[in-house]
């Protein structure tokens, strides 16, 4: 059977070979009939490509062959990639995390920069609730849950906050 695999990519890699031949050719470049030479590329093309097909289906029905003879194999490879997605996903949800907290502070900022510049009568009338920020609580593996951080959703705070600023 190896020898079945072995063969398919030294057809493969010659198919491949002939591909850049066929275009790369001194012939294609000193004006032969052109006709002749695309229909020679997509001879070549289209022999690799079918080529390649069996490749795939050979390479597809190894795995079958394992699943069927081997299943714990296959879910301990399933397992591995999702939890190298999960790793992914909670990276990427820290990054996100990371950016709110910092367009946060830029707000934060912005009102009070905007405050020290009003009269105080205007900051009095302009401000007559403060937004309050409830501590994020922690979830067991150790990641601030967003969902709780505030009473009516995480937009509520940021639009809140823009209202004030105008």
């Amino acid at each position: 059977m190896a020898s079945g695999g072995e063969n398919l990519i030294d057809e493969f890699e010659a198919a491949f070979q002939t591909c850049f031949s066929s275009i790369l050719n001194q012939d294609h470049f000193n004006g032969v009939d052109s006709d002749e030479t695309k229909t020679g590329v997509e001879l070549s093309i289209q022999k690799f490509l079918d080529v390649a097909k069996q490749n795939e289906a050979w390479f597809i029905q190894k795995r079958m062959l394992l699943s069927v003879h081997k299943p714990e194999q296959i879910i301990m490879e399933e397992t591995q990639d999702l939890k190298k997605e999960l790793i992914r996903k909670e990276q990427l949800i820290q990054k996100h995390y990371e950016k709110l907290l910092q367009w946060q502070s830029m707000l934060r900022d912005g009102i009070s920069g905007a405050q020290t510049s009003m009269p105080a009568g205007q900051q009095q009338q302009q401000q007559p609730h403060q937004p309050s920020t409830p501590a994020a609580s922690q979830t067991p593996g150790g990641q601030q849950s967003q969902g709780q951080m505030y009473p009516h959703g995480p937009l509520a705070y940021l639009e809140q906050t823009m209202s004030n600023i105008r």
